[in-house]
């Protein structure tokens, strides 16, 4: 719903133009009262004060156009560096301006209730010049930009989001919408074939820059830069260090140049919020006290969580696994017991687990989530109960508090299975074999996704969606990877969400995907790192999508084809969300639609 914001100014009166009839009667009587040896002072000065009015006059004239030249400053600068810098202008332009015209500017704002109302801010300052005679003359300079309008909107209408940098090289995005703070697009793309250290960049004479327009062009939505780099956009060395952006001078701005596909660009409007108050980790807490038990149970709703007690409280919720034996001998794992959660850990000194039947009991309808405590290594599929039908829903858990290897491996011509939700206090490395995926992963730490050569994902089970939540960088280096002309691999559908940054390198891969990326770009782990960092050196904090059309092959050349996309991101419509992919997070989010700066000012008053 559409919210406009009332005009913030204040009105009040400066001065008393039409003057005050109390006034004008107790100024009437004291003249009457003057004696006459006070008229006789004041004839005899009455020369004198003449003159110095006339000085007096001429100062003020000067302080007033001193102020009005200041004032004048004040708001070009504002509307220059819209949205209106004032820190800068406090600590550059303040003492320069004083400097040059001897008026001395003040922000007034917070004395007279001015500042920020969500995304919209309205401003006071003074500005002031002291006369001759030790009395101040001033006036007022109010501004405000609350012509904008605040529209709250979906942001699964995006396909591509992130608060931080959105480096697209290469690729073909049919999508609606896509959004980043800045976004870079090039034509090549930086890549390290798979065991080697050397860096390469793809032909500059084969570039194929981000494709955006295929029925209907995307949207477009940079919050600062869009822009695009034609050649020499890389540096490249033969460390394992990351990629370096050359010359970001080398960048041109996409709106008005030669660029063939520019998408839908938005400019007049801008997100204020891509993610609005979302909380990674009060979304998490919430999963572990209402979805993650087995069955319908629920943990209190009160139940105070931090990643301090988190696995302590958690624990204290469940039951360890024990062993059943048979005439002496170990048969199988008993499980008789109705806690929110069976502890597995240390299974592995006794026997392996079958991820593929643990979850359910047969027989008599027990359904388990299980919690582990430590590193745990998984070589087999992970099949959950499904309840409510063919929509793929899960109602047990796997909780693990430490990294989560999984390794696929194959069963005949059927890929490992992982269906279900699963929590990673740690990181998550996905590897091995491919692997049909549905269900979430909600992962603290980073997520790295490495596949066997010509092995990745597939969602054919129930045609539903991978969601993957990932407290720091999600990682996708090999997935698909071949070294021949693209066969076309099986698209799936997945929703990426890093409250850091997200890395995609397809240049020796493939995907095709349908769903979204997102990436909060928070900076808030910089021990860890995406693989590009910017021209001074400085880790790139957002998406970095790295394409090529065409491959590379096993000795390392790259060859182009026309019209074949490493990586092919499909939109789903937003309403369609829901049904394909379980636990997303609840974002609010705002669009803020520029309305021009206002400027009022008050009368001079003398004070």
């Amino acid at each position: 719903m559409m919210k406009k914001f009332k005009k913030l100014f204040k009105k009040s009166i400066l001065n008393n133009e039409r003057g005050s009839a109390l006034v004008t009667a107790i100024a009437v009587i004291t003249v009457l009262t003057f004696s006459l040896t006070t008229i006789t002072q004041v004839t005899v000065n009455l020369s004198g004060a003449t003159t110095l009015e006339i000085e007096q006059v001429n100062s003020d004239s000067t302080a007033k156009g001193l102020i009005s030249i200041a004032i004048n400053e004040f708001e070009e600068y504002i509307e220059f560096t819209d949205p209106g810098n004032y820190t800068a202008f406090d600590n550059t332009e303040i003492p320069r301006i004083f400097a040059d015209y001897g008026v001395i500017v003040t922000d007034e704002s917070a004395a007279l209730g001015y500042g920020e109302e969500g995304s919209s801010e309205s401003a006071a300052y003074k500005f002031a010049v002291e006369l001759p005679n030790d009395s101040v003359i001033y006036k007022l300079c109010f501004v405000s930009n609350v012509g904008s309008e605040l529209v709250g909107f979906t942001p699964f209408e995006f396909s591509v989001g992130t608060n931080g940098t959105l480096i697209l090289n290469g690729g073909r995005y049919d999508v609606e919408k896509i959004y980043g703070h800045d976004i870079w697009l090039a034509g090549e793309a930086p890549y390290v074939r798979d065991g080697y250290t050397t860096q390469h960049v793809t032909p500059q004479s084969s570039e194929e820059f981000p494709v955006f327009s295929n029925n209907t062009p995307a949207e477009i939505w940079a919050y600062d830069e869009y822009k695009y780099c034609e050649q020499d956009c890389f540096t490249i060395n033969s460390s394992e260090n990351p990629f370096v952006i050359r010359n970001e001078s080398n960048y041109i701005d996409v709106e008005g140049s030669a660029l063939q596909d520019k998408g839908n660009i938005i400019s007049d409007a801008n997100i204020a919020d891509f993610f609005g108050d979302f909380s990674f980790e009060e979304y998490l807490f919430d999963f572990l006290r209402d979805e993650a038990p087995e069955s319908d149970a629920t943990l209190p709703s009160d139940l105070v969580l931090t990643m301090e007690n988190v696995e302590d409280v958690i624990t204290s919720y469940s039951e360890p696994i024990e062993a059943k034996y048979r005439w002496g001998s170990f048969r199988r794992w008993k499980l008789d017991n109705n806690s929110e959660f069976i502890d597995i850990t240390g299974f592995e000194a006794i026997a392996p687990i079958d991820f593929n039947s643990i979850f359910s009991r047969n027989g008599n309808g027990q359904k388990y989530s299980l919690i582990n405590k430590g590193t745990l290594t998984i070589e087999d599929s992970i099949i959950m109960t499904v309840s409510g039908g063919w929509e793929g829903l899960y109602t047990e858990s796997l909780i693990n508090f430490g990294d989560l290897y999984l390794v696929g491996t194959e069963h005949g011509n059927n890929n490992s299975n992982m269906y279900g939700k699963i929590v990673v206090f740690g990181d998550l490395y996905i590897t091995g074999k491919s692997y049909d995926i549905d269900g979430t992963f909600i992962v603290t730490g980073q997520t790295f996704v490495n596949f066997d050569e010509d092995e990745g994902f597939t969602t054919d089970n129930w045609n539903q969606g991978f969601t993957l939540l990932s407290g720091d960088n999600i990682i996708i280096e090999e997935h698909e990877e071949t070294h021949t002309p693209a066969d076309w691999p099986p698209e799936f559908r997945m929703f990426l969400y890093s409250e850091e940054s997200i890395y995609i390198d397809v240049v020796n891969s493939e995907i095709v995907s349908e769903g979204a990326i997102f990436a909060r770009a928070a900076g808030l782990h910089p021990e860890n790192q995406i693989f590009m960092n910017d021209e001074s050196g400085t880790p790139i904090n957002g998406i970095v999508i790295n394409s090529y059309s065409g491959y590379i092959n096993t000795s390392g050349v790259a060859n182009p084809l026309n019209n074949v996309w490493r990586y092919e991101m499909d939109g789903i419509t937003a309403w369609w969300y829901d049904y394909v992919f379980d636990n997303l997070p609840p974002f609010e989010s705002v669009v803020l639609t520029e309305g021009e700066y206002t400027f009022e000012t008050s009368e001079f008053i003398l004070e």
